[in-house]
């Protein structure tokens, strides 16, 4: 998963009048159970001291689905909402097992998706279209099979971020198959489907987002990348009766008229243990100096890629100054997120 400072226009570069706001909270510690709010005063002379620490941070922000509250990550590196079912075995309050059981997957196969690198992209730009999406899709049924891991495996605390429950809970599904493996080779495979979701200062009916019900990533995540790097475009899809692309939150926000333009602007200041995203619009009294527009690198263009589906730009040199400004170009081109 990443998680960058980022000023994006996902399509196209103007500010757009209206916006959705979705506060989060910045989060400091060594996992996301530990991690809490922190912010830095500034002492005398405006300079900020703050003991270096091996830690990470996370942006978390509540979002309302189904009429129930959860916690979410927002990544800005991958494209997918998604929460945990609550037949997750990896949550504590399973202890190891789960009744439910994946269309066309064996425990064995779950192992081995553990330790292979799942990347959403992988297809040509060419593949990316609605007209993939199968008049009837795989379905994950339940069978009465037990997935089971190791009771020392059920770590997760899933409560703490909120459990999705297909039984109970309202929502839509056709059975379409979620499957997603980050960089730190957590997962999550389960099913999507649609439902009211609440986020921010907004409110989408028929919002597509997905249930894990098999997840031994650490928190639930609201990926609001490039609709082109949606999990459901991999080309494991292939045997689940082919990718498709959906119309993600950012997407979905442009598409009801929430938003003129489908972009995002982030605002978080390693002073402070609060942060804001905007959709549609940027807040111009948060920065000082000129916004420059950068061209995104299309990272996979050799891949049969026609657009870019990550944020990444260019790196061509660096510069450092300690009073004398030193200069170093590099060999060649770097790509940087």
């Amino acid at each position: 998963m990443r998680l960058v400072p980022v000023i994006v226009a996902l399509v196209g570069a103007s500010v757009a009048l209206a916006q959705v706001s979705v506060n989060f909270n910045i989060l400091r510690g060594r996992d996301i159970h530990t991690a809490q709010k922190r912010s830095f005063g500034k002492r005398d002379g405006g300079i900020v001291r703050a003991n270096i620490l091996d830690e990470q941070v996370f942006y978390a922000a509540n979002i309302t689905i189904a009429g129930a509250e959860y916690s979410v990550l927002i990544d800005t590196g991958s494209s997918d909402l998604w929460v945990y079912g609550s037949t997750n075995p990896y949550c504590t309050s399973n202890g190891g097992t789960s009744k439910e059981r994946l269309h066309g997957f064996s425990p064995a196969d779950l192992w081995r998706l553990r330790e292979r690198n799942i990347d959403s992209t992988q297809r040509p730009a060419g593949v990316h279209s609605e007209n993939l999406k199968p008049e009837t899709t795989p379905t994950l049924e339940k069978r009465g099979f037990s997935t089971s891991i190791s009771q020392s495996e059920a770590t997760i605390d899933c409560e703490m971020f909120g459990v999705f429950d297909t039984e109970s809970q309202q929502w839509s599904t056709d059975g379409q198959l979620f499957l997603i493996q980050y960089v730190d080779m957590t997962y999550a495979i389960g099913y999507y489907g649609t439902s009211v979701v609440s986020f921010g200062n907004a409110t989408l009916d028929g919002l597509t987002f997905a249930v894990a019900n098999t997840s031994n990533a650490s928190t639930s995540i609201c990926g609001i990348g490039f609709e082109g790097n949606e999990a459901s475009t991999g080309t494991y899809m292939d045997s689940f009766g082919g990718a498709f692309q959906y119309q993600n939150y950012p997407s979905a926000l442009k598409a009801s008229g929430l938003i003129a333009r489908n972009m995002y602007s982030m605002w978080m200041d390693s002073d402070t243990a609060e942060g804001v995203v905007l959709f549609g619009a940027i807040d111009h009294s948060k920065y000082l100096g000129d916004l420059a527009t950068m061209s995104l690198l299309n990272y996979y263009i050799d891949s049969g890629f026609e657009q870019p589906v990550t944020f990444d730009v260019s790196l061509n040199s660096l510069s450092l100054s300690d009073g004398e400004t030193r200069s170093m170009c590099l060999a060649k081109r770097r790509a940087v997120s």
